[in-house]
């Protein structure tokens, strides 16, 4: 089995609400600023948001998800790396005014998670011991001793906690949480109002799911 290399990945398994059964409809998205390159993947639906016409950037697909996507990126247009995650945050909060919007977005550098309703994290750190981490769902178990190098640091970030692990948080409404390098940078957040996964139908509910190291 080949296997794949990258500091960052982000998944999507997507429960259709928006447009149809097409690729230009699938997460992850992508796309163009300046001279980064992002991806987004989206668990929510804002409706509404295609009222807020694109100026520069044109979606492929059919999707309100693509779509704030794209209003996101071209409000980001010419800001300051020091300014960004506080403006992406910003623009974040107004479109969340608009339905369920919890995101992940990356540069292939760092990676941004945004919370409305449904989103955790964990932060790996060194020294592995020999327990096994198992899987919630399919019981799945790995050491992680075994599979990462004795210096490696990851983060997960998942709509729920994926293993039977202790140090899973769930992040709060409306906060921004900003990795890089395998390490938590920093969260912006200002808000008393927690995340509330429970709230939200089930029949609504799509997974997303990053790892950054």
């Amino acid at each position: 089995m080949l296997a794949a290399h990258s500091r960052i990945f982000l998944a999507h398994v997507r429960y259709k609400s928006v447009g149809p059964q097409d690729g230009t409809n699938t997460h992850p998205f992508q796309a163009r600023l300046g001279n980064r390159c992002f991806a987004f993947a989206h668990n929510g639906t804002v409706k509404g948001i295609k009222a807020r016409a694109l100026r520069r950037l044109r979606a492929e697909g059919d999707t309100d998800s693509e779509h704030a996507f794209l209003w996101l990126l071209e409000q980001l247009a010419d800001t300051p790396e020091a300014e960004f995650a506080a403006r992406l945050k910003q623009e974040a909060d107004a479109i969340r005014e608009l339905g369920r919007f919890n995101f992940l977005m990356s540069d292939g550098r760092t990676l941004w998670a945004y919370a409305d309703n449904a989103l955790h994290f964990i932060e790996r750190r060194p020294p592995y011991a020999g327990e096994l981490v198992r899987l919630e769902e399919d019981g799945y178990a790995i050491c992680l001793s075994e599979v990462k190098r004795p210096d490696e640091r990851a983060v997960l970030v998942a709509t729920v906690p994926l293993t039977n692990e202790t140090g899973w948080r769930k992040l709060h409404a409306g906060e921004l949480l900003i990795v890089r390098d395998g390490r938590v940078e920093r969260s912006l957040w200002a808000s008393a109002e927690p995340c509330d996964a429970g709230a939200w139908p089930a029949a609504a509910r799509r997974r997303l799911g990053a790892r950054g190291q």
